[in-house]
């Protein structure tokens, strides 16, 4: 794809107490995130410690699909648009990858004060995604025409 046709930034997913980092790949008319680590159970992690981490009260969810995700995500984006879109509306269901889209999803985004970078978090129903450092002022060129179609929060 051409870097004005998808936005990939560093992202987590959120819902309730869990938590997993991973690549977010914005497309104009959905995203998906792509888990680049285990899932972990924040309130177990924080209430129990490691002991209960390693008798395993935290729960951990690896994509055993892939060896190196950032590697594979690198691989998708070299396609092109029609094969990526074919390819992640393949692999998302199968992998259990968040994917959400501007009919069933809320944006907010919007400038971090003192700082060049860009709130960005997309929600569907109890799932949170959001980039971890925000969106750098240096993609919003692409950022902003690719997101124009999707409701703000």
């Amino acid at each position: 794809m051409r870097p004005e046709e998808y936005l990939a930034i560093d992202a987590s997913w959120t819902k309730g107490v869990n938590a997993q980092k991973g690549k977010l790949v914005v497309r104009p008319h959905y995203a998906v995130f792509v888990p680049t680590e285990a899932a972990v159970n924040v309130l177990a992690k924080i209430g129990t410690g490691t002991l209960a981490a390693m008798a395993g009260y935290v729960t951990r969810v690896l994509p055993s699909q892939f060896a190196d995700i950032p590697s594979y995500v690198a691989a998708l984006i070299g396609l092109d648009a029609a094969e990526f879109d074919a390819h992640v509306h393949q692999a998302a269901p199968a992998a259990n990858w968040f994917i959400a889209t501007p009919a069933n999803s809320a944006l907010l985004f919007k400038k971090v004060p003192l700082f060049n970078r860009y709130k960005f978090w997309i929600k569907r129903g109890a799932d949170n995604v959001g980039a971890v450092f925000g969106v750098p002022g240096k993609q919003l060129a692409v950022a902003e025409p690719m997101l124009a179609g999707w409701p703000r929060q």
